[in-house]
C-alpha cells in the first residue's frame, strides 16, 4: 500500500484531491518532485501530474525547473499577495505542517480556510474582508439573498471559509443586529465598505466562529455524535482528508479498517461526505441516520429503475 520514493514514504493516491494534498505535503517538506517519478508514485500519467502542479500553483508558490517542482520561498510568486499568504498559512495550519518559509504566520487566529482550488473566491472582496479582519474594523454591505430580498448589514468580520463540496465561499461575522454569529455567501455581498468603527471580539464569539467549517453548522443546536466504520480500502486516505473537521479516530481494527467519531450540529454537515465515500463507509451510530440514508438509496434506485424503463 506504500510507495517508497527516496527518503519519503507516502500512500498511492487514486482520488485527485488526495493526490494533490499528498503532493503539497511533500512540497512543504522541501522535496523536489520530478513529474515522471510522481506519475509512477501516484499511478497516473505525467500529463495528469503536470495538470496537478498547474492547479496547485494557483494557490501555492512553486517553481519548475525542467519538470522538477519545488516550493518557491523567494516571495516573488505572482500570487504572492496578502490573500495567497494566508491561504498558504491556513493550509499548513490545517495539515499541521511546520514550514520555515511561512514562520511569520499567526496560526493562533484562523481567519481564512484553505482550498486546493479556489476559482470561485472573489479575490478582490476576499482581500478587502481580510484587511478589515486584520484591522478589527466593522464592515457594511448589502446582502442579496434573492431579487426581492436585499438587506443592509453591519457586521464584525471574523473569517472566511469554503464550504465543501459545494466550493462556495462564506464570510463568518458577528451581526450588529443581534450579536449572533452569521454566515454570508460572498457572491451575494454587494456594495462592500469598511467602516471606521473598531470592534473587539470576545473569546466566546471567536471560539464559536472558529467552529464553523460548513454552511450547515448551527450554533443554535447542540452537537451529537456520529460513529462510522471505514473500510481498509478507504481508511488510508483519512490520514490526509477528514470526513468532518471534528473527526477522531477511535479504533484501528485488525482488518485495516478504522472506526471514527464526529461531532455535528446538523445531519447535513456529514451526510454529503458519507454518501461520497459509499460503499466504503458504514454508519454505526445513530441508527436513525443509517435508516435515513438507506431510505435515500432506495428512493434513488426506484427513480433510476423508472428512468431505465
Amino acid at each position: 500500500m506504500y510507495k517508497n520514493s527516496g527518503d519519503h514514504m507516502h500512500y498511492k493516491h487514486k482520488i485527485p484531491i488526495d493526490r494533490i494534498l499528498g503532493i503539497v505535503k511533500r512540497l512543504y517538506s522541501f522535496e523536489v518532485i520530478n513529474t515522471k517519478d510522481a506519475s509512477i508514485d501516484y499511478e497516473v500519467s505525467a500529463r495528469t501530474i503536470t495538470r496537478d502542479f498547474k492547479s496547485i500553483s494557483k494557490t501555492i508558490p512553486i517553481k519548475n525547473h525542467n519538470g522538477n517542482y519545488s516550493l518557491d520561498t523567494s516571495g516573488q510568486h505572482p500570487l504572492g499577495d496578502e490573500l495567497n499568504y494566508h491561504l498558504v498559512s491556513s493550509f499548513a495550519h490545517d495539515m499541521k505542517i511546520k514550514a520555515s518559509c511561512i514562520d511569520k504566520s499567526n496560526f493562533s487566529k484562523d481567519i481564512v480556510s484553505f482550498a486546493v482550488k479556489y476559482e470561485k473566491l472573489p479575490k478582490e472582496l476576499g482581500l478587502k474582508i481580510l484587511n478589515a479582519i486584520k484591522r478589527s474594523k466593522k464592515i457594511t454591505f448589502d446582502y442579496k439573498k434573492s431579487k426581492d430580498d436585499i438587506t443592509s448589514r453591519s457586521v464584525s468580520p471574523v473569517k472566511i471559509f469554503i464550504d465543501n463540496p459545494s466550493g462556495v465561499w462564506y464570510l463568518v461575522a458577528i451581526d450588529d443586529k443581534d450579536n449572533g454569529v452569521k454566515k454570508f455567501n460572498l457572491s451575494k455581498i454587494k456594495n462592500f465598505k469598511e467602516s471606521g468603527t473598531s470592534f473587539t471580539l470576545s473569546d466566546e464569539a471567536q471560539k464559536e466562529a472558529d467552529g464553523i467549517k460548513t454552511v450547515w453548522h448551527s450554533s443554535n443546536h447542540e452537537t451529537f455524535t456520529i460513529k462510522l466504520y471505514i473500510e481498509k480500502e478507504a481508511a488510508v486516505y483519512f490520514n490526509d482528508i477528514k470526513l468532518h473537521h471534528t473527526q477522531t479516530i477511535e479504533q484501528i481494527d485488525m482488518d485495516g479498517g478504522i472506526e471514527i467519531s464526529c461531532q455535528v450540529t446538523n445531519k447535513m454537515e456529514i451526510i454529503p461526505a458519507i454518501k461520497s465515500w459509499m460503499p466504503h463507509v458504514f454508519i454505526l451510530e445513530p441508527k436513525w441516520l443509517r435508516d435515513e440514508i438507506m431510505n435515500d438509496i432506495e428512493k434513488y434506485m426506484q427513480f433510476q429503475e423508472g428512468m431505465d424503463i
